[in-house]
């Protein structure tokens, strides 16, 4: 938290449990899907975006309750993208193709959801 306060834009940042948590614009989330509690799905509904890190299974409880209520969402799957674009702008210099590397995360998670 003290790296996080010393950024320049100094974002207010809330550590607590669902019970107690305070409402803000992002609810940033790490719980697994299976523990996923209606009071986790509440306590989103303020938001004005939800980060879900999770990308599998999905969309979680979280997700699916962001999407339908109309909130920004990013999920983990964005954020599994992104981290590899850089690696690979960092690694060759070049422009990482977005588009096939998504595509291809879709389709690697479309496969573990068949029996």
């Amino acid at each position: 938290l003290e790296v996080i306060r010393r950024h320049p834009s100094a974002p207010t940042v809330h550590l607590a449990s669902l019970d107690d948590a305070p409402t803000g614009d992002v609810l940033v989330s790490t719980i697994p899907a299976t523990a996923q509690s209606e009071r986790l799905v509440e306590a989103a509904a303020g938001a004005a975006l939800v980060f879900e890190a999770l990308y599998d299974p999905w969309p979680t409880p979280l997700a699916a309750a962001a999407a339908a209520r109309g909130q920004a969402l990013v999920g983990g799957l964005d954020l599994l993208v992104h981290q590899a674009a850089q690696q690979f702008d960092l690694f060759t210099g070049r422009s990482a193709p977005l588009a096939v590397m998504r595509a291809a995360g879709e389709s690697a998670l479309a496969a573990r959801a068949r029996p």
